[in-house]
């Protein structure tokens, strides 16, 4: 918690970096407190605390994995930058996986995690990391996309996405 603490302060300087880390938790947040049918067993202080601490911490792996990848301003070029050898990792698929084994390290009590696909097995293929409020299923859960925005965070509900027929796949099963 002290290291959270020092980076949340360390966020709070850069003012830039807040308000998408603060959009973040808040809408983890409300996605969990909306989708609980009694709130009264509900420690909400305690969501509060998990959801922040899962911003601050995608937002840092994001950071870092954009700076491993070096991405290409356009997505697809990037996908054919590494088609063709010119760079190793930075495809959806990457983002998921490597999302998905930090998500998997952070200790989470009203969240889960898994990946989500679209259209698999074709061209326009697409993966995700999804965190879906504990319990429920995958429908009800966030997507967290930053292969979409070329490296910057990006999430939305998987259900308000219109672009990409999101599923759960089925061989990642459904991480506690």
């Amino acid at each position: 918690e002290a290291q959270h603490k020092k980076t949340y302060d360390s966020l709070m300087e850069k003012k830039v970096v807040l308000d998408p880390v603060h959009q973040l938790a808040s809408d983890l947040e409300k996605r969990f407190l909306d989708t609980q049918s009694d709130l009264s067993s509900i420690n909400r202080a305690d969501v509060h605390t998990e959801t922040t601490r899962l911003a601050i911490g995608l937002f840092k792996e994001i950071e870092r994995l954009d700076a491993q990848f070096k991405m290409f301003p356009i997505p697809i070029v990037h996908n054919f930058l590494i088609d063709t050898g010119f760079k190793d990792r930075g495809a959806c698929k990457h983002w998921a996986e490597d999302l998905l084994t930090y998500l998997r390290t952070v200790d989470r009590k009203y969240f889960d995690v898994t990946w989500g696909e679209a259209n698999p097995q074709k061209a326009d293929e697409h993966n995700v990391a999804v965190l879906i409020p504990r319990g429920l299923t995958f429908n009800d859960g966030i997507f967290i996309d930053p292969w979409r925005t070329s490296g910057k965070a990006f999430w939305m509900r998987v259900t308000d996405d219109h672009h990409y027929p999101w599923k759960q796949w089925p061989d990642y099963g459904v991480y506690q």
